[in-house]
């Protein structure tokens, strides 16, 4: 399913997750880790068939929200709610809040999670740094920091990620990307061509050509040269 999902290919993905979670229901699992864990991933792809949508319905968005929060509450009372897949459950759910508008809410609970995961994992983990990126990009979606502060943190997380991850990774792209966007509004240093350039040479080494990543940096690239 990770390989379907991987490819652009949602429904096969999420027809074999499914399968898993059928095959493990919550309550039937003793420790119930390998259903939550199918369940997230469900939960996950079906959020990136509705993002991709040509129209992504707000009831669509609100029935999601709803499982996000019964899985969440689920991993919490079975696992702990400092387990790492609990913490990953609560991680999903933001990133959701902030897909239905409500950045404020989205990155109130950012900042919690970024503060338990460097308690649990260390500052420098992966997963901790995920939760410093969705924080500010939340943050700065919410407009409760500035565009400077959102860039400075921005060019922090970066330089991370790829000392942990390589440059060919898909969260050092993501973390481009959001540099490439503020400086293609006139924020931040330098030109902005060179940023964006920097983003679709890493969206290329992360993003299949086929995929909506890949062609979100393409279309950034593109505006950026009829605009020059």
């Amino acid at each position: 399913c990770v390989a379907f999902w991987a490819v652009g290919e949602l429904d096969k993905a999420i027809q074999h997750l499914e399968v898993a979670v059928t095959a493990r229901p919550l309550e039937r699992t003793p420790r119930c880790l390998d259903a939550i864990q199918s369940l997230n991933c469900l939960l996950e792809v079906r959020r990136s068939s509705v993002i991709l949508s040509r129209s992504p319905s707000y009831h669509a968005l609100s029935n999601l929200l709803g499982d996000r929060q019964t899985l969440y509450t689920f991993a919490g009372e079975r696992l702990g709610w400092f387990h790492r897949e609990t913490l990953q459950a609560r991680n999903n759910l933001a990133v959701l809040l902030g897909d239905t508008g409500d950045w404020v809410a989205a990155t109130n609970m950012h900042k919690v999670i970024l503060n338990d995961r460097s308690l649990l994992l260390g500052v420098d983990h992966p997963e901790t740094v995920m939760s410093w990126h969705n924080s500010v990009k939340s943050a700065l979606r919410a407009e409760t920091i500035t565009t400077t502060e959102a860039w400075e943190e921005f060019l922090r997380i970066r330089d991370i990620r790829i000392r942990l991850l390589g440059s060919g990774s898909r969260d050092y792209a993501n973390t481009l990307r959001e540099i490439a966007l503020l400086a293609s509004e006139g924020h931040g240093t330098g030109e902005p061509k060179i940023w964006i350039d920097d983003y679709l040479a890493s969206a290329t080494r992360a993003f299949r050509p086929d995929s909506a990543d890949y062609e979100q940096a393409r279309s950034l690239a593109r505006h950026n040269r009829l605009n020059a």
